[in-house]
């Protein structure tokens, strides 16, 4: 297997690496000639079965220790991990409210018309509840994932966001679909009173805090539960008059669990929908049309020094679908091509009426032989479903 096989060894997961390299992403369609390489770093991954050989034995691949127990703190796959058992160990209120109906939020950012401390107004204060946030459209900005949100006060009276932590975890119909810490102190916002309209806010999530693509989830089923976990900074009062409509976007300062299980029961979860949605399109291609494949996955897989499981596998598939447009994710039981059924693995959905269509374009991406194979996913057996550059 060119010696790409090293077994199962004992380990502890290192850092996971930094978000894909930014840049023009390929758009290959309908088996055209591929362009030029990108000139960065390809993740990789074990040579596959070939076929005629025997499959790797299950006994010897376990797959990995049993997930930790609900509100288990996240293992050290994270630099920011340390970060998560901090912020738990503060503690805070939790909050849930179920989302409204899938609109455009306010893009405005001009401030309203609440009278202010000079005219006669009284000031705003910070609250201690935290505050209800609702979900008014879910996108992706290239490797973001981002929640538009309406945010409203807990309290009656108004309320200024201004902790350093504040957790948001957003889930779909009971599934994950998002969690991390936002920091508020540097730049407090400033909630209005009941009655006056919620302030929009875009919420962005990095890999590896989503586990869920925005067109499998729906604003409909959402809910948000947030808690205040860190300390409360920023003013002890603010003017009605400086509530605005949008502050525009925040991004994730760090990490935190899920509303239900951890991050890596999260990551499967995540993993499982996805291959729902991407069997149809593979089926699609065909049975006699080639593809690229780019990455052959297990849990409990020790290869290139990582302890591979289910966050990792899922953060690959963010990094492939953010650098080829057309990557698709495939359970290798779905398909009769495979001779063992228990591998996650991403194929680039460029058909090709042949396996040296395929085989340049992976030489073309600068990915040799141990990266990228040809492979004819829909074919009805193994025999002649792989094929490999010299």
């Amino acid at each position: 297997m060119n010696g790409e096989w090293q077994g199962m060894q004992p380990g502890t997961p290192p850092p996971r690496p930094g978000p894909p390299p930014t840049g023009a992403v390929p758009n290959f369609t309908g088996g055209a000639d591929p362009v030029s390489p990108i000139q960065y770093a390809e993740p990789v991954f074990p040579a596959p079965v070939f076929p005629g050989q025997a499959p790797l034995p299950q006994e010897v691949i376990p797959l990995g220790p049993p997930l930790p127990e609900r509100g288990g703190s996240r293992k050290p796959l994270l630099i920011v991990a340390a970060v998560i058992v901090a912020l738990l160990a503060i503690g805070g209120v939790t909050f849930a409210v179920s989302s409204g109906d899938d609109d455009t939020n306010a893009a405005s950012s001009g401030k309203r018309s609440a009278q202010s401390l000079a005219a006669g107004g009284s000031p705003i204060v910070p609250c201690a509840s935290p505050p209800g946030m609702s979900v008014t459209g879910f996108r992706r900005d290239g490797h973001q994932f981002i929640a538009s949100i309406s945010v409203s006060a807990g309290c009656a009276d108004g309320d200024i966001l201004s902790s350093s932590a504040t957790r948001v975890a957003i889930s779909d119909s009971g599934s994950n679909v998002a969690a991390a810490t936002f920091d508020f102190a540097a730049k407090p916002i400033v909630l209005p009173r009941s009655g006056d309209a919620p302030v929009a806010l875009e919420l962005c999530f990095n890999p590896p805090d989503y586990w869920r693509l925005p067109d499998s989830v729906s604003t409909s089923g959402a809910q948000v539960v947030v808690e205040k976990l860190g300390q409360v900074g920023g003013p002890s009062q603010a003017d009605p008059a400086d509530v605005v409509d949008s502050v525009g976007r925040v991004c994730a300062s760090g990490a935190a669990l899920p509303q239900t299980g951890d991050a890596e029961s999260a990551s499967s979860e995540g993993l499982q929908a996805m291959r729902t949605t991407d069997v149809a399109r593979i089926r699609a291609l065909g049975a006699d049309k080639w593809v690229p494949q780019v990455s052959t996955k297990q849990p409990g897989l020790f290869y290139d020094n990582i302890v591979w499981n289910f966050e990792q596998i899922l953060g690959e598939q963010y990094y492939f679908r953010e650098r080829y447009r057309e990557t698709a994710l495939l359970w290798t039981g779905d398909f009769r091509s495979y001779n063992d059924p228990n591998w996650w693995g991403s194929v680039v959905l460029i058909p090709f009426s042949n396996s040296q269509g395929a085989l340049a374009w992976c030489a073309q991406q600068g990915m040799d032989k141990d990266h990228c194979f040809a492979k004819r996913v829909n074919a009805t057996g193994t025999q002649g479903s792989n094929e490999y550059q010299p």
